[in-house]
């Protein structure tokens, strides 16, 4: 279960528009849900917000947050590099 801190942390990297942005790593990666299909916003905001506990989209969450990490570390150093 994604307690309340973090979920403030997760916001930090995926920002305040979340819920899309795990429903396509979800979709891209075949995290479907019982019944084939895509899991929905309401389902991926009652895992962020502690209502209710599902393993792998809370896995997946913290795979795109550490993508996410990791792709913001590279823009900085490239950044960093041309203006240096």
């Amino acid at each position: 279960m994604i307690s309340k801190s973090e979920k403030k942390k997760i916001i930090k990297y995926l920002g305040s528009w979340y819920s899309n942005k795990i429903k396509e790593h979800l979709d891209a990666n075949g995290i479907l849900n019982k019944n084939g299909k895509s899991h929905s916003l309401s389902m991926i905001r009652n895992v962020m917000n502690g209502e209710k506990s599902h393993e792998e989209i809370e896995a997946s969450i913290f795979e795109l947050v550490k993508k996410t990490k990791a792709e913001t570390k590279a823009k900085k150093k490239q950044r960093d590099q041309i203006l240096n």
